[in-house]
């Protein structure tokens, strides 16, 4: 898989990233909706089984950064 490296000290190309975006969606079998909402996004993963209470993603995000 080909990673995209963008110099830190250039402003990104917004339809470069788009692409890039689009492409690992379709490999990963992700759906783009541009109507879907964060109110809809926790209902799916209530359905699914997250409880917000747990704090899994949160946990999740934190623990990948402090490695």
């Amino acid at each position: 898989m080909q990673t995209a490296i963008i110099p830190t000290n250039s402003v990104a190309n917004k339809e470069e990233l788009k692409q890039i975006l689009q492409s690992v969606y379709a490999r990963l079998g992700v759906a783009y909706d541009k109507e879907a909402t964060a109110k809809q996004a926790r209902e799916l993963m209530q359905k699914d089984g997250v409880r917000p209470e747990d704090n899994s993603l949160s946990c999740a995000i934190i623990a990948a950064r402090d490695e």
